[in-house]
């Protein structure tokens, strides 16, 4: 999983997701909670120590099985995400690999990102102004 904080100065650099809370849902709707942090962007591999869940995430996922997650952040933040599975069993015709990016559950309008433009520091020769 991947997530990424929208916002900030890309000149001085982007903001944190922070404390994010989530709920990990298995396939009958039960839930269960996590908490987790990152700084701009957030790589972890879901699995018995990423969420850390009560039971563990393999218990309530099993294999074979589904689920799904719900992610915000302390504040009204930008969060912007994506889900990757490469499966090493992928000669099996059983095997899924693949991605897709994460669902918007909510929109805001309070994220703003700032994207510096520099002038270039080349000169300009007025005969030849391509160089």
């Amino acid at each position: 999983m991947i997530l990424n904080r929208v916002g900030g100065n890309l000149g001085t650099g982007a903001s944190s997701l922070g404390s994010l809370f989530g709920l990990l849902y298995d396939d009958v709707e039960n839930s269960y909670s996590f908490s987790i942090s990152g700084g701009c962007q957030l790589r972890t591999v879901l699995s018995d120590t990423s969420p850390r869940t009560a039971p563990r995430f393999g218990s309530i996922i099993p294999s074979g099985r589904t689920g799904w997650m719900k992610i915000w952040g302390q504040g009204d933040i930008g969060i912007l995400g994506a889900m990757i599975n490469k499966n090493p069993n992928q000669a099996s015709r059983t095997a899924f690999n693949g991605g897709h990016n994460l669902h918007a559950l909510k929109l805001t309008q309070s994220a703003t990102l700032t994207i510096p433009v520099f002038e270039p520091s080349c000169s300009v020769n007025e005969n030849n102004p391509v160089q």
